[in-house]
């Protein structure tokens, strides 16, 4: 098994993106997804579409607003 050192929260984040599904009228769904390995802590953004754009987005929307706040 690999021990990854993952001290402090936020330093180590496993960031994916996967098609969900297609609802009428909408087209494609993609998910965003960003977990910290240390606590398991996840965030999630849905997309209509799949751009590296999005990965980027999530990050500066959500979680470094989240680590930040918390210092």
């Amino acid at each position: 098994m690999l021990d990854i050192e993952a001290q402090p929260p936020g330093k180590l984040l496993n960031q994916n993106t996967f098609y969900w599904g297609t609802l009428n009228a909408v087209g494609e769904i993609h998910v965003q997804i960003a977990v910290d390995v240390l606590c398991s802590l996840a965030f999630a953004e849905v997309y209509m579409w799949k751009m590296p754009i999005t990965a980027a987005n999530g990050l500066d929307d959500r979680v470094r607003p989240f680590y930040q706040a918390l210092g």
